[in-house]
């Protein structure tokens, strides 16, 4: 999931045997050089969030949540409709 951040900054990255390679040079840290953000859809059973895409780019967040529009149960959408969440303002 790193290798996706160190490359789109523009490095190279191996790892050979257990050993990280950074810009042709072994390294055992890497200080990333912009914000990202990991981003979890609410179905976790067939969301594509970033356990599918990889971390998000500040740059790339245009927005932010208006509303919880629908909000209940996963054993049950009719009984366990959690109606103290419907309508909530996002932050």
């Amino acid at each position: 999931m790193y290798r996706h951040i160190i490359e789109r900054e523009g490095s190279t990255i191996e790892i050979s045997h257990s050993i990280i390679i950074i810009n042709g040079s072994v390294s055992s840290t890497y200080t990333v050089q912009d914000n990202y953000y990991y981003v979890l859809g609410d179905n976790r059973r067939d969301s594509y969030d970033s356990r599918y895409w990889g971390f998000v780019p500040e740059v790339n967040i245009i927005g932010k949540p208006l509303l919880i529009y629908w909000s209940s149960e996963l054993q049950s959408m009719v009984k366990g409709i959690r109606w103290e969440r419907i309508g909530l303002v996002g932050n």
